[in-house]
């Protein structure tokens, strides 16, 4: 896997990030994103919303729709991942947010922990057929 990578770091104070205001809007971004192809990520005691995809511009759209809230740093990276069974390289773009308080409320939401290790919350049980 090759990626690349920002030659710099983007960091707010705590009193910063418990400012930053999640409007409804963002919030169904969020659980959009969380229902495909992205997933939070505990770091001590906040964490990170990260999303990876092929689709280059929808991926630079989610970061610029999160930079506009300023919980994002560096730019999407690319990611190159070889596949041994098909032998083709696979190109996919990846970011992550700020580590954030509220996001670590998601993920509490989200998550639950089985056997030790943190496991997606299944919506299966909650779908009306």
């Amino acid at each position: 896997m090759v990626a690349t990578l920002p030659l710099f770091r983007h960091f707010l104070s705590k009193a910063a990030k418990a400012a930053i205001e999640f409007t409804p809007f963002i919030l169904e971004v969020i659980t959009g994103i969380l229902l495909g192809d992205g997933h939070l990520r505990m770091i001590g005691q906040y964490a990170r919303l990260q999303f990876k995809q092929k689709d280059k511009e929808f991926v630079f759209l989610l970061w610029n729709l999160f930079n506009t809230i300023g919980i994002v740093g560096a730019l999407p990276c690319t990611i190159e991942q070889y596949d041994k069974r098909t032998g083709k390289t696979y190109i996919a773009y990846f970011f992550g947010s700020l580590t954030l308080p509220f996001l670590a409320t998601l993920h509490k939401v989200w998550y639950v922990v089985k056997d030790g290790k943190y496991i997606k919350f299944s919506l299966q049980p909650l779908l009306i057929y």
